[in-house]
């Protein structure tokens, strides 16, 4: 059994390095597109119409390190691409914490254009604590499951670090402490029919500041861990599906002509694959919803104990 681990974990380890140089020039395309979205915001309005030129300046750091990355992942990809995985994840990092530079020091309340409305307070909240731009990037660069199961949640710990000034900001909102009110018993109500017993354990009633320190936590694991890593495991396992058919069928052509070796191979490549331990425990179409929402249940539950 020992022996069969590892050719199984060679091949594993080369479909991932495969990946991660395929993914290089696609990198190359998403960090010059974010640099020039974000170089776009700063010049258009904390420029020209905050006039918050020191705040332009820090922020415009991020599109610098992103022109850097562009200019290694498109010259030197051969380089790049071992390194990719903690690349991308710094990058992403930096990108959250010039998100919350730009959040809590613009000229703006962006919590004000929720307009009072509470699913669109939701939509600002995965906007102000980057929740939104993490699972964007993440889903973009496809790295690997085994890489984002622990990669995801520490960047989602980032947002929830910084949930004081981010809710402070969002308590000098005209209308927002109403709102967020509303989008918590709305949240609340929700995430208690799937997991009672646990659900009875948090406080239902919370001054604001622990409404939005949940609410905030909650989106931050859910929008930018749990949902881009779904994805990502979907689109990972089909893609190594495809890769491992790809090998049974070169093994086949080459036995045919009469590689011993090769069919040697081919008969290991026709057998059936575990894959990675994961795989077993993506779930079927129907069953997504009902364990996403169980599992959003359950952050919200833990993110009610923990912090309140």
């Amino acid at each position: 059994m020992p022996v069969m681990l590892v050719p199984q974990f060679n091949e594993k380890e080369a479909f991932h390095r495969l990946e991660d140089e395929q993914f290089a020039s696609s990198d190359v395309l998403g960090f010059r597109t974010a640099s020039r979205m974000l170089l776009t915001l700063l010049l258009l309005r904390t420029t020209a119409i905050e006039r918050l030129y020191g705040l332009a300046t820090t922020a415009a750091i991020h599109s610098l390190v992103l022109e850097v990355l562009a200019l290694v992942a498109s010259r030197y990809p051969a380089r790049y691409a071992p390194h990719r995985r903690w690349l991308i994840t710094l990058a992403i990092a930096h990108l959250s914490a010039t998100i919350h530079l730009l959040t809590i020091n613009g000229g703006m309340n962006i919590f004000a254009l929720a307009g009072g409305r509470p699913h669109h307070l939701l939509f600002w909240f995965c906007i102000g604590n980057g929740a939104f731009y993490t699972a964007l990037c993440s889903v973009h660069s496809r790295l690997s499951v085994s890489w984002s199961w622990w990669a995801l949640p520490a960047l989602a710990l980032l947002p929830v670090l910084r949930s004081g000034s981010l809710c402070a900001l969002l308590m000098r909102a005209p209308g927002a402490e109403l709102a967020l009110a509303r989008l918590f018993r709305v949240l609340e109500m929700l995430h208690r029919v799937p997991l009672p017993p646990l659900a009875q354990l948090s406080v239902r009633d919370l001054p604001p500041a622990l409404q939005c320190r949940v609410i905030n936590a909650w989106s931050a694991v859910m929008v930018g861990a749990a949902v881009p890593l779904a994805i990502q495991a979907f689109w990972e396992l089909a893609r190594w599906q495809e890769y491992q058919q790809r090998r049974a069928a070169a093994a086949l052509a080459a036995a045919n002509v009469g590689d011993p070796a090769a069919a040697a191979l081919a008969a290991v490549e026709l057998k059936e694959d575990d894959g990675e331990p994961w795989h077993s425990l993506v779930p079927t179409g129907h069953c997504m919803p009902v364990e996403v929402l169980l599992f959003s249940s359950l952050v919200w539950s833990i993110a009610a104990l923990v912090l309140t």
